[in-house]
Order: C-alpha cells, then sequence, then structure tokens
C-alpha cells in the first residue's frame, strides 16, 4: 500500500534531543500489483520513492529464517528487490517479518466462526471493488484514502479483532505486525534514516507507535509520483536470475 508515514524510531530506553533523533519513514508496497499497469504504481515508482528517501537502512517483508535462502521466494517480489537495490548501493537491509505456524493457521481456518468469515470477506470484497474501479492518477494515493483505510481497520479491528480464532486464520495479522514493528525498530541501532516497504501501512503505524518511545508522526501522501515508467533494465536482470 501507499503511503509515507515519517516517525522518530529510537528505543524506548533511548532519550535524544529531537534534532539527532533517527528518522523512519514507512512506504507502502502494493505486492504483485506493480506489475499492473493501470494502477500506475510500478517498481521503479517504488524504486524511486525509497532511494529519494535517503536511507542507510530498509526493513522489508521477508522473515530473517527465509532471508537468502529458497524460501524467500515465498515473500513479495519487491522485498528481495529493496534488498538487492540496498545491498548494490552499501544500504543495510534487514528482513523484519514474522509467520505463523502454518498447521495452526490451517486449523484456525477450519473453526472460524461462519458469520465472521463472512463479514471479513464482504469487507474484502468492497477494498477490491475500489482498487478495481480505480481510475486516478496512481493507485498510491487511492489504498490511502478515507475510504480504504476505513474498510481496512474495519475489518481487521472491528470484524476479525485481535486474539479471536479469525486473528489466527488471518495468519495472526496483530502478532505479525507488532513483530514486524520491533524487529524493525531493534535493527535500526546505529541508523539515521530507516525506511520500511511493507503493505501493512495503518497496523504498522499503530504498533510503531506502541514500541518507540514518544513518537512523532507526521503523515503526507505522495501525490503524481511519475505514472508509468518502462521496467529499468536492472529490474529485468533481477528477474532473470530469479527464475
Amino acid at each position: 500500500m501507499l503511503l509515507v508515514i515519517a516517525t522518530t524510531l529510537c528505543g524506548p530506553q533511548a532519550v535524544q534531543p529531537p534534532g539527532d533523533r533517527p528518522v523512519g519513514f514507512l512506504v507502502g508496497s502494493f505486492h504483485n500489483n506493480h506489475f499492473q499497469e493501470r494502477f500506475h504504481y510500478s517498481m521503479h515508482d517504488l524504486t524511486t520513492q525509497v532511494l529519494a528517501l535517503k536511507p542507510d537502512l530498509v526493513c522489508g517483508e521477508i522473515t530473517p529464517g527465509a532471508y537468502g535462502q529458497p524460501l524467500e521466494g515465498y515473500f513479495p517480489l519487491e522485498a528481495a528487490w529493496l534488498d538487492e537495490l540496498a545491498r548494490e548501493r552499501g544500504i543495510r537491509f534487514a528482513p523484519v517479518d514474522w509467520r505463523m505456524d502454518t498447521a495452526k493457521q490451517i486449523e484456525a481456518e477450519a473453526a472460524e466462526p461462519v458469520q465472521v468469515k463472512e463479514r471479513a470477506r464482504a469487507q474484502g470484497e468492497k477494498l477490491m471493488s475500489g482498487i478495481n474501479g480505480f481510475a486516478g492518477t496512481s493507485i498510491y494515493d487511492h489504498l490511502h484514502g478515507e475510504d480504504a483505510l476505513s474498510t481496512i481497520d474495519a475489518m481487521y479491528e472491528q470484524i476479525i479483532g485481535e486474539n479471536s480464532v479469525a486473528d489466527v486464520a488471518a495468519g495472526s495479522w496483530h502478532e505479525r505486525n507488532r513483530r514486524m514493528a520491533a524487529n524493525c525498530v531493534s535493527a535500526a541501532a546505529g541508523a539515521k534514516r530507516i525506511v520500511m516497504a511493507e503493505m501493512n501501512l495503518g497496523m504498522m503505524q499503530r504498533e510503531v507507535e506502541r514500541v518507540v518511545r514518544d513518537p512523532e508522526i507526521k503523515i503526507e501522501l505522495f501525490s503524481k509520483i511519475g505514472g508509468i515508467y518502462p521496467q529499468p533494465q536492472e529490474f529485468l536482470r533481477f528477474l532473470e536470475e530469479k527464475r
């Protein structure tokens, strides 16, 4: 998804003058939809956006255990791409994702109350209807309008809820985001400009607020981020190497 959230990322024990605090940015990714030209948010757009923030640390949606291993291919392609992009430019990359045990998730899916499942599905269909009907400048701004954010929050906070059977069936959504926020903040030691590129920005903002002491959060949308770009040659090479 497609929002930048600027916040100070200093650990709970750290006390620093405001001017010396590291600055973090949550940058929304859109997974395989970066390859859909109609959304006007290509991999090149994401790359340009991340580099414009001049980070010295990038946190991405790969679990530490899968990082650099065959199972890395299970995770969003843009995370592996940003890892390579960062390393080629001397920028540190931290794999911060967390996934629950698959067997537990499957068991929870079977036990999830039908009414909850149907209500969550209706919210998901509402979100997808807005995405599929998008015809603006960039999906980047659309997904972080009030309607889309409230639809996502209603699904995960009001319908699914925290620590419920439905939450486990959704991959322990709340716990996953909690751990990702904590992992990125832990990896941020010594960094001055941190970018976290991932999909779950609404929840992630709240989790960073829980982890970070005295957060100063500023939210702003990128507008007109460049439209459609041809895929850069370095990305085409990257795809060939991953096949």
